[in-house]
């Protein structure tokens, strides 16, 4: 079963673009060093839509295993220190573990559609489904 790391930040404005270089030039790369984890979006929310500053990220992993894996990278792995570069560029960063539904069959494939630096073949289109639901109209 794969699973989606779903990320809000508030990003100081000030390092704005800064930040956004780090996920794109050494975050991603970084994290596609192994099979376990790719960045499968990454969301700017635009000015006067929302709350300024706020960057979603949306990020497949295989299973709980490799989430594991990947969080053990973070804490004092591979990853640490560009954790550690990205906490200093934003206030705060809220994270929520998804998983898919039964009927959501196109999760499945998101990590071999998701570019990595292994990949041959640079640009790959994925798709992801996002359902409102819940009761009260408008579902």
């Amino acid at each position: 079963m794969s699973l989606i790391v779903h990320e809000v930040h508030a990003v100081n404005g000030r390092h704005e673009d800064e930040f956004d270089a780090l996920w794109r030039d050494e975050w991603i790369p970084a994290l596609g060093r192994t099979d376990d984890a790719r960045v499968l979006h990454f969301l700017r929310h635009a000015h006067g839509t929302g709350a300024s500053y706020r960057v979603v990220t949306l990020t497949g992993v295989r299973d709980a295993e490799a989430l594991g894996a990947m969080m053990a990278r973070v804490d004092d792995g591979d990853l640490a220190a560009l954790a550690r570069r990205m906490d200093a560029l934003r206030h705060d960063v809220d994270a929520k573990i998804l998983r898919p539904l039964p009927w959501s069959e196109g999760v499945i494939c998101l990590l071999y559609t998701s570019p990595s630096p292994r990949d041959a073949r640079k640009y790959r289109v994925c798709r992801l489904l996002l359902e409102k639901g819940g009761g009260g109209g408008g579902g």
